[in-house]
């Protein structure tokens, strides 16, 4: 199939569909999203806007099956990335990215902006464990990073969002000198944190906001720790995940010890089953949810002292 025509191919910016005369593309990292006005039939522009989409390298194009008003501001997921870093400083570390459906997620690291949590080696060896099925006796490695995680809609979907996760990786050597290594993103912890990029169509970051998350990571791990998950948890969550994410949570949570089976450790679970499943709409809500959960516990505990 050939490329469509467009009017425009933007490279960088905010686009602000209210100054699409005809059609517009946006090529954003690996992907491409095209904008086509609906005519009405007098041949006059309507205020909506179909959205076509497709991987680079593919050549059939997916179509969303929305409307988009032209009220509705884009801004590449790259542009957000450099803004990032121009604002806050530090080289890009392990950038990683994928599409779902109409949206695009990007995972990365920032050099300069390290975090401190305590040492936790006979939990690490359980999570390890749980989560490589390697059981091993020899003492890991474990060090622990914050991410930026950018969720980016092209169909008005949901908002630009920055949120942050707490890496955590856990490294053992074996005696052939080999490495086994499992990093997690916990994309949940500090959930709290999470920000809205576009402020008066202008794409607004913080360094105060990434300061404020360093100085309390250990206090929200704490936190998470506090809550129980319990059984009620267990079946609020069923109801709210697919079948098949729920499958995989449980199998991974009946291995769980039940002095472990905390808001904190059940989240580096629900973080490795997200990263397989790699659904941003089941990520979004999934963090909400969990969010709401928790932080019902902690009130009911406050009401309580």
């Amino acid at each position: 199939m050939s490329e469509p025509s467009v009017e425009t191919i933007i490279e960088n910016g905010l686009v602000r569909l209210s100054d699409v005369e005809r059609s517009i593309q946006i090529n954003d990292m690996d992907y491409q999203f095209y904008y086509d006005r609906c005519m009405k039939p007098d041949n006059t522009p309507s205020d909506y806007l179909a959205l076509h989409f497709k991987e680079r390298q593919q050549e059939r194009w997916m179509t969303c099956k929305n409307m988009l008003s032209s009220n509705f501001t884009v801004i590449k997921t790259q542009e957000v990335i450099q803004q990032i870093q121009s604002s806050l400083t530090g080289n890009i570390e392990n950038e990683k990215h994928f599409r779902s459906g109409t949206s695009v997620k990007s995972t990365f690291k920032l050099s300069g902006y390290q975090i401190d949590i305590e040492n936790e080696p006979e939990v690490d060896r359980v999570l390890f464990q749980l989560l490589t099925n390697i059981n091993t006796d020899i003492e890991l490695l474990t060090t622990a990073k914050l991410t930026f995680n950018i969720i980016n809609g092209f169909s008005g979907n949901h908002a630009l969002q920055l949120n942050y996760g707490l890496e955590k990786t856990m490294s053992v050597s074996n005696e052939d000198g080999t490495t086994n290594s499992l990093p997690v993103n916990n994309i949940f912890v500090l959930n709290a944190y999470t920000n809205r990029l576009i402020h008066d169509n202008r794409l607004v970051i913080n360094i105060s906001d990434v300061t404020n998350v360093q100085q309390n990571i250990q206090t929200q791990i704490n936190s998470y720790k506090s809550v129980s998950f319990t059984p009620e948890f267990v079946d609020e969550l069923g109801k709210n995940v697919p079948k098949r994410f729920f499958k995989k949570f449980i199998s991974m949570f009946e291995s769980i010890p039940d002095n472990l089976r905390n808001f904190y450790y059940v989240t580096y679970i629900l973080s490795v089953i997200m990263e397989s499943e790699r659904n941003i709409v089941t990520e979004i809500k999934l963090r909400t949810l969990i969010s709401k959960m928790h932080d019902s516990m902690i009130d009911q505990e406050n009401d309580e002292h």
